[in-house]
């Protein structure tokens, strides 16, 4: 790679296909040449405005061809991108901005920002003009490339730095391993404040090809996604696996394996990988297409992923899909709690040492001497201690679980300790416990609080919207008097999950006559209640919306699928997100307008 940074292997691809389409979403395209020139006059604005190397630049905006622009600029003007969602609570992006260090944010259209001592650019104002060729600066490639937040266990977002030569190891690993071709259109779905967008905003130049940007906001639509992959012919594409298990249970459903046929890779990461999800794929997407999938493992802290496994016609008495073998210029090592090796079937924990561990977490050297270690391996190497459990079974990486109270949740990090210091914060509560809670494959977060008086569980969640992204807010809000404890006086987590689930159980209504709901009302309860494992009580649930009783937008996929299924109706295509429905009764009220 000879030192070279992320922005030389996109200028040397220009110079191969410059007139070849690059970057396009629903309403234009770019070429190469275009969105070389583009991205070298942002990167002279951002010059101009005193952005100098190893700085950092923050990207706040959805997803269009001005983020890939801005993204490019940010990197050829030897600086590293934050990327931040715009609609993140403003004290957490005031935060990110601060904690950062971050002089100049780069926007498109409005977005409300917090009072911060830096500037501000609208890329969608803008007129990029002048000089367009290349900068040439020549910075080294142990620069900085960006900067992302994950969640953090104090009550605030930890920032994960990542070089240059840590992306161009993963990037050319993945180029090298799995062939990426000019004739390969790779779909960029995955929101750019998660590390996988890395790759997905990446790779595609490493190989001549292209890439295209999804829609944004329509993640979880899965009739859309389906839609784009056909009329896009996408050959790659990245999915969570509980995403992953609601596409592939809607394509079985609607039939319509032959409408992704153009797919010749899927990549799966973010949480664990099930036996029964890869058998579903092979089902669905193997058989008819001879769609590959692949299963990817990394912390954000070591570059998006360090193993990799091809699940393609895999079977295994386990029934265990293993995270494989460590990519090219990296070592796993399985410790004990005394930092030695385990023989190969017990299970340590799981160190990463090589080319893609970070450089730390920004200004946070406490933090970063923690979870970043001398490699007593290997003298003047680094290596990320990444608290998850694993072993070596047959040469693969087999993983367990984690160490501490960190989750994923549909893909997305969650360290427990922050929701419960966030609620703490209120004044009226006095204690707060956050649950992950696995029921028979439905997922979601639990918090059990304990307050000075009755808090409506509305008010718990407006406090903890203030301060926490979307996806880090509770399912359910329990408010309780009692906590239970191990004999070692730690907070029975297991226990008081246990306790809620079997006090929780769903239910057959037996409600009074002159309660009964309308049939499809009754059904339409039945099959969240079946969602949910707990019941349902029709006279306060009809009028919720679906979040606020818990059910979120890849449960609402699986909603839909029951539903069609149960009334032989279909959903149009609009119907099929969650906000098309301000209430469970607008669902019933539909549903009842499709019967014949």
């Amino acid at each position: 790679m000879n030192g070279k940074t992320i922005n030389v292997f996109f200028e040397e691809q220009v110079k191969k296909t410059p007139d070849r389409i690059a970057v396009e979403d629903c309403e234009q395209f770019l070429t190469y040449s275009q969105l070389n020139k583009k991205s070298n006059q942002l990167a002279r604005v951002l010059l101009e405005e005193g952005v100098k190397n190893e700085d950092i630049v923050a990207v706040i905006m959805e997803r269009n061809i001005n983020m890939i622009i801005s993204i490019l600029a940010v990197i050829k003007a030897g600086a590293a991108y934050l990327p931040v969602n715009k609609d993140y609570p403003r004290e957490r992006i005031g935060y990110m901005l601060e904690n950062s260090g971050t002089k100049v944010s780069l926007v498109s259209g409005t977005v409300d920002l917090p009072d911060w001592q830096g500037s501000c650019i609208d890329v969608g104002t803008i007129e990029l003009e002048g000089e367009d060729t290349n900068l040439n600066l020549g910075f080294p490639s142990s620069s900085l490339a960006y900067v992302i937040y994950t969640s953090g266990s104090t009550g605030m977002p930890k920032g994960v730095m990542i070089e240059h030569h840590s992306v161009i190891n993963r990037l050319v690993w993945m180029q090298n391993q799995y062939k990426i071709s000019e004739h390969d259109i790779l779909l960029q779905k995955t929101p750019f404040t998660f590390d996988v967008s890395v790759w997905e905003i990446f790779l595609w130049f490493f190989a001549g090809s292209r890439l295209f940007l999804y829609q944004h906001g329509r993640e979880s639509d899965v009739e859309c996604l389906i839609k784009t992959i056909e009329e896009r012919n996408i050959t790659i594409c990245h999915f969570v696996p509980s995403m992953l298990n609601v596409f592939l249970e809607y394509a079985a459903h609607k039939n319509c394996s032959s409408r992704l046929k153009s797919l010749k890779k899927v990549y799966a990461s973010g949480e664990a990988l099930s036996f029964a999800v890869v058998e579903k794929f092979e089902e669905v997407l193997y058989r008819t297409n001879h769609t590959e999938l692949h299963n990817l493992y990394g912390p954000t802290e070591a570059t998006v992923d360090v193993t990799y496994f091809d699940c393609t016609a895999y079977s295994c008495e386990k029934k265990i899909i293993p995270i494989g073998r460590p990519i090219s210029n990296t070592d796993i090592y399985i410790l004990d709690e005394n930092q030695r090796l385990c023989r190969p079937g017990d299970a340590g924990e799981i160190y990463i040492t090589g080319q893609g561990v970070g450089r730390g977490y920004i200004n946070n050297p406490k933090l970063t001497d923690e979870r970043f270690l001398d490699n007593p391996f290997c003298i003047g190497e680094r290596m990320f201690r990444s608290g998850d459990l694993g072993r070596w079974s047959n040469n693969q990486v087999e993983y367990i679980g984690r160490i501490d109270n960190q989750v994923k949740i549909r893909g997305n990090r969650v360290e427990l300790e922050e929701i419960e210091c966030v609620l703490q914060q209120h004044e009226a509560v006095l204690q707060a416990i956050a649950c992950m809670i696995d029921n028979n494959g439905s997922i979601y977060l639990t918090v059990f609080y304990k307050s000075k008086k009755q808090l409506n569980p509305s008010e718990v969640k407006s406090h903890l919207l203030k301060k926490l992204p979307d996806y880090m807010i509770p399912d359910e809000f329990v408010e309780t008097d009692t906590f239970l404890y191990t004999s070692s006086g730690k907070i029975d987590r297991r226990g008081m999950i246990n306790n809620y689930l079997s006090s929780h159980c769903a239910k057959t209504h037996e409600l009074h006559e002159n309660k009964e709901p309308a049939p499809v009302e009754k059904i339409l309860l039945l099959q969240m209640e079946k969602l949910l494992n707990r019941e349902l009580m029709p006279e306060i649930v009809m009028n919720s919306s679906i979040s606020d009783i818990g059910i979120d937008s890849i449960m609402f996929v699986t909603l839909i699928i029951n539903l069609e299924a149960r009334f032989n109706i279909e959903f149009d295509e609009d119907k099929q997100i969650t906000r098309a429905f301000p209430t469970i009764r607008d669902i019933s009220e539909y549903v009842k307008s499709k019967l014949p």
